[in-house]
């Protein structure tokens, strides 16, 4: 069914996954999920800004933030960027596997102490490279005029 705010209906499709938009009712079934944590005590992977290291409520409140704020930007980007900690490494090998090339390094807080981050970043003629046609996406057309586009942006 389609959302009054049309990004919400966007569906993603592949052969092993399905993405739907983050509506208010799918993240409020994730809370439980949020709320017990993605990581242990004796664990770090995460920048405090992002981080799952506040207690209850503050924890889902952050998460929540940083979905809404996501929800002001996506199509027709000219490259995509990421970040993860220099010893994060099955989050840094998952960047290299998506076809992310390294982009200089940073520093963040981790817990209160500084660490060193690895950047990444996909242009869009990279991503065309690789793009995948098995999978299908569903709901566009509708966003275009949301994001101030005219039409869906070409591979």
């Amino acid at each position: 069914m389609p959302h009054m705010y049309p990004p919400l209906s966007i569906e993603v499709r592949t052969p092993r996954l399905e993405l739907f938009g983050a509506t208010d009712d799918l993240l409020e079934r994730l809370i439980p999920v949020v709320r017990a944590g993605v990581v242990g005590p004796d664990q770090m992977p995460f920048d405090d800004p992002m981080s799952l290291y506040e207690d209850s409520p503050r924890r889902e409140w952050k998460w929540l933030g940083g979905i809404w704020a996501g929800r002001a930007r996506g199509l027709g980007a000219r490259e995509a960027s990421s970040e993860a900690f220099a010893d994060n490494d099955a989050s840094n090998g998952v960047s290299r596997a998506l076809g992310y090339e390294p982009n200089g390094t940073a520093w963040a807080t981790r817990r209160g102490n500084p660490a060193p981050l690895l950047r990444w970043k996909l242009t869009r003629q990279r991503w065309a490279l690789n793009r995948r046609h098995d999978i299908r996406l569903t709901g566009v057309e509708p966003c275009l005029p949301v994001l101030g586009l005219d039409r869906a942006p070409s591979a």
